[in-house]
């Protein structure tokens, strides 16, 4: 337990125009241009609670969930679903 509390504080995720990637106990990578579905699934008020997470789906069908509990991370994750929405 302590070394998955660990690994929660030491993550660190990183956008940018080509891929999303976020270190944790596993790493994930996800090149932007091949996703083809994401949501945002939160509990708007509960984000203290209940991490704000994205799901997102690639061509090839392969899934993948990031985690966000800044603002600013949550507000891109919101701007990277509309992007998909609208092709």
């Amino acid at each position: 337990m302590v070394f998955t509390l660990g690994s929660i504080y030491r993550s660190k995720t990183t956008l940018t125009d080509a891929q999303l990637k976020q270190t944790w106990i596993w790493d994930k990578e996800v090149a932007l241009p091949a996703l083809v579905y994401a949501k945002l699934i939160r509990v708007k008020g509960f984000d203290w609670l209940i991490a704000p997470r994205l799901y997102v789906r690639t061509m090839m069908g392969k899934f993948m969930v990031f985690y966000a509990a800044d603002k600013a991370m949550i507000d891109e994750f919101q701007k990277i679903v509309t992007t998909i929405q609208q092709r």
